[in-house]
């Protein structure tokens, strides 16, 4: 099996030697022709089309480790994926090692802190469903189907940035397995200078396997009105757009607070609802 350094040379993996990483290993491991390998190695930009080596779906923080250990010593280039949403394609290369972090999953909510520890094959959706439960939100993205971690690592901006900030602003700690293969903890009280570094400043400083985010209170706990049907939500939509003034000044505010979303066509908001349009409306008041 053909596979590549970090400098671009090319070597020989042989199948022993693939079948040691196999035994070291929980999640599962895929070369080419492998049942698996064609979903593991794909990425949401569907013009990307490298091909790694082998593909290994770690399953815990252990077997990032075993991974990291086993191209150091075999020489292997190392690329991660973790939602495989960047639209260049970062998270394979030909002839690499393939860390699939989509089996790393799990996210444990903290009410009491308000905070939110998530793995990194997490997706946004992964996160809300969770921090939802608790009445509570993390600054994440706005497509639900992102991974959490290179969203993170690359900054990160969603609906909830104009009130809280960046979403690497609010990240209070990472877990991260060096190139070296060792476990450690960033945070402004831990390794400040790699925390500093992994919130937006680049890459190849680790493989990142956790992340820990400040939590806010969701909206729809602030929520006065929920309107899902079609009737009462037209009459709604009319109040608050047709012949109100402050309506484009109050949306406004709502938007800067995170306090009001409005599921609808936003060319219909300021003249009468056609009948096909089911709008579906939270109006909040922000505080």
């Amino acid at each position: 099996m053909r596979a590549k350094t970090p400098e671009g040379r090319e070597i020989e993996l042989k199948q022993d030697t693939l079948a040691g990483l196999k035994m070291r290993l929980q999640g599962p491991v895929f070369a080419s022709g492998d049942v698996g390998y064609e979903e593991s190695r794909a990425v949401w930009n569907g013009m990307i089309d490298r091909k790694p080596a082998v593909v290994a779906r770690c399953l815990g923080i252990a077997d990032v480790i075993a991974c990291v250990q086993f191209a150091r010593e075999n020489e292997l280039l190392l690329c991660i994926k973790g939602g495989g949403h960047n639209i260049a394609g970062l998270a394979t290369a030909d002839g690499a090692l393939m860390l699939d972090m989509s089996l790393m999953r799990g996210v444990w909510v903290d009410p009491q802190r308000k905070v939110a520890h998530a793995q990194a094959g997490c997706l946004l959706s992964d996160v809300d469903r969770e921090t939802q439960v608790h009445g509570l939100a993390a600054v994440l993205g706005f497509v639900s189907l992102t991974g959490i971690a290179g969203l993170t690592l690359g900054g990160g901006f969603g609906y909830l940035t104009r009130r809280w900030g960046w979403t690497s602003d609010n990240v209070v700690g990472v877990d991260v397995v060096t190139a070296n293969a060792r476990l450690v903890r960033a945070s402004s009280d831990e390794n400040a200078d790699l925390f500093w570094a992994l919130r937006g400043g680049g890459g190849n400083f680790g493989v990142v396997t956790g992340i820990d985010y400040v939590l806010y209170p969701h909206w729809s706990r602030r929520a006065k009105r929920s309107v899902r049907s079609r009737g009462r939500g037209a009459r709604l939509i009319r109040r608050h757009s047709s012949d109100n003034r402050d309506c484009r000044a109050e949306r406004r505010k709502a938007m800067r607070h995170a306090g009001v979303v409005l599921t609808a066509v936003d060319g219909f908001l300021h003249r009468p609802l056609p009948e096909w349009v089911n709008p579906v409306v939270e109006w909040a008041e922000a505080r």
